[in-house]
């Protein structure tokens, strides 16, 4: 943890200015504390965590990493308790606090996806619970979620979002911010896409590649997979969740895009992220 910039790599003595060491201590859930090095300084001892993400929690720094690394590993909240020993009220703050860390990514990174000879495919998912066998409640209010893959790449990489409705005025500026010029973008028959057009000036298929506009073009079977694949593979993470609350589904959307980039060095990532985010 100190190597990766999670705890202070170097402290000094408040009292005296002069640099504090490392040394074992049993008393500590840690095992070392920082102790200053001057044998005529009165200084107490220091907590390896100050000023480090870690600093208020009481939790174990052996068992943040096994939590961590558990978290990434899609571990359930209830299982991971049992692994760790530690609560599962608990297990809950720490996941929602690694939810943050990757929502926080996606505010410090924002996403970019296509460019010139770059195919780029665009769609919307119905969110809301369906009721079944005329059971249940049907809910008060539409939930969709915009979606933006970049289908050049292998495995495709994607962009999600909630909004309020499918207008023209909803998702232009969406598709401008996400959507780098040059592109090819793929869409359904949905209308709202036909109005595009001309706001975004698009060129048909076939037309000068070399165009610093958007290509509209209609999607072929290849590229719709490939949206359907992003929406099925999201839909089974907040599954697993056994459904999420409305106010909180942008947090979880955060998180499977932040799994879907991330999924094969999720771990390493996750402490690269929280030493970037909360520098000591």
């Amino acid at each position: 943890m100190k190597q990766r910039s999670l705890l202070a790599a170097n402290l000094a003595c408040e009292k005296c200015h002069q640099a504090l060491r490392w040394l074992a201590r049993r008393q500590c859930s840690d095992g070392y504390s920082w102790k200053c090095i001057n044998k005529n300084c009165a200084s107490s001892w220091v907590s390896l965590r100050k000023g480090s993400f870690f600093e208020k929690s009481h939790i174990s720094l052996k068992k943040w990493l096994h939590v961590s690394y558990l978290w990434c590993a899609e571990t359930s909240e209830k299982q991971a308790a049992q692994l760790t020993g530690i609560s599962e009220r608990t297990i809950v703050d720490v996941y929602n606090y690694f939810c943050e860390v990757c929502s926080v990514y996606f505010r410090t990174s924002p996403v970019l996806l296509g460019g010139p000879g770059h195919y780029v495919h665009v769609d919307e998912s119905y969110f809301s619970p369906k009721i079944k066998c005329h059971r249940g409640r049907a809910p008060d209010h539409e939930i969709w979620v915009f979606g933006i893959v970049d289908t050049s790449t292998t495995p495709a990489v994607g962009y999600m979002e909630v909004v309020p409705d499918r207008s023209i005025e909803t998702l232009l500026p969406i598709i401008r911010r996400v959507v780098r010029p040059g592109s090819t973008v793929h869409s359904d028959s949905w209308a709202a896409y036909n109005n595009m057009q001309p706001a975004l000036n698009f060129s048909h298929e076939g037309d000068n590649h070399t165009d610093p506009n958007f290509r509209f073009v209609s999607p072929t079977s290849s590229q719709t997979q490939h949206i359907e694949s992003y929406w099925n593979k999201c839909k089974a993470h907040i599954k697993m969740k056994r459904g999420v609350l409305r106010d909180l589904l942008p947090i979880y959307l955060r998180e499977f895009m932040w799994r879907d980039r991330f999924g094969k060095e999720a771990f390493n990532t996750l402490l690269l992220h929280i030493a970037e985010q909360f520098p000591v």
